[in-house]
């Protein structure tokens, strides 16, 4: 028999208390990894959203894989 388990409902936003989105607790290693797949007005999209943001998205590891990509 399957019991029910309690539904989670995803907000963007940790439970904690603290108010930072998962984007904002993100290694800033992975955080890296997972901007170099984006293309350039993606990334200028993405750098728009926050300050925190725009920080990740100006550093060089994103901007040298884009320019790899090309």
């Amino acid at each position: 028999m399957c019991e029910k388990m309690g539904t989670v409902s995803y907000s963007g936003r940790q439970t904690g208390g603290t108010g930072a989105s998962m984007m904002e607790q993100m290694v800033p290693e992975i955080m890296a990894h997972a901007l170099s797949y984006l293309d350039y007005p993606s990334l200028c999209r993405f750098s728009m959203t926050n300050s925190l943001m725009r920080k990740a998205a100006n550093d060089d590891n994103p901007r040298k894989a884009l320019y790899h990509k090309v």
